[in-house]
């Protein structure tokens, strides 16, 4: 009937001269471009401007601060890194319970702060705490307002006008305190 089919050796048509051409073609294109991707992130990394800052003292002054102070906790560590703002959002937290709708003064900072009142800070440290700060925000998230923080002595008087507070505190509109 049929003739049977030899298999056939899977032979490559390349020698191994051409083999060992194909790797070394590879491995130079690799190198090239490793050596490229260096040469391009230390141009980067030094002379744009927030490269610069992120890699030189972001990168470099974290990693220092986790090496020098590597016995310390976690909330020592956000002390040192966030100092008086971390000593506020973390009153706030142990003084409002989890569903809380913070309002925060407008255009507030604790004492000269960068980090306070950009509102991604605030909404990482209290969260699943929910910090508002305009009538939009409230309208936006359909909840109601149930503490108010104080900062500076201010916060208080759209919503409690003639309420004596301290620099510095939380103010619980359900409960009157």
């Amino acid at each position: 009937m049929g003739k049977k089919k030899k298999k056939k050796k899977n032979k490559s048509n390349h020698s191994p001269k051409m083999k060992e051409n194909i790797f070394f073609k590879h491995f130079f294109f690799n190198v090239a471009v490793i050596f490229f991707m260096v040469i391009l992130w230390t141009l980067i990394s030094n002379f744009v401007p927030s490269y610069k800052w992120v890699y030189h003292s972001l990168a470099k002054g974290n990693l220092e601060l986790i090496k020098n102070n590597s016995n310390l906790t976690l909330e020592n560590k956000w002390y040192i890194k966030c100092q008086e703002d971390y000593k506020f959002l973390n009153f706030l937290n142990a003084s409002t319970p989890d569903d809380a709708v913070i309002l925060f003064p407008k255009n507030s900072k604790f004492n000269g702060s960068k980090r306070l009142g950009s509102g991604e800070w605030e909404l990482f440290f209290l969260y699943p705490r929910v910090p508002v700060r305009t009538e939009k925000d409230i309208a936006e998230l359909n909840m109601d307002v149930t503490h108010v923080a104080i900062i500076d002595g201010k916060g208080h008087k759209e919503l409690i006008p003639n309420l004596k507070v301290s620099k510095f505190g939380v103010y619980s509109i359900r409960e009157g305190k």
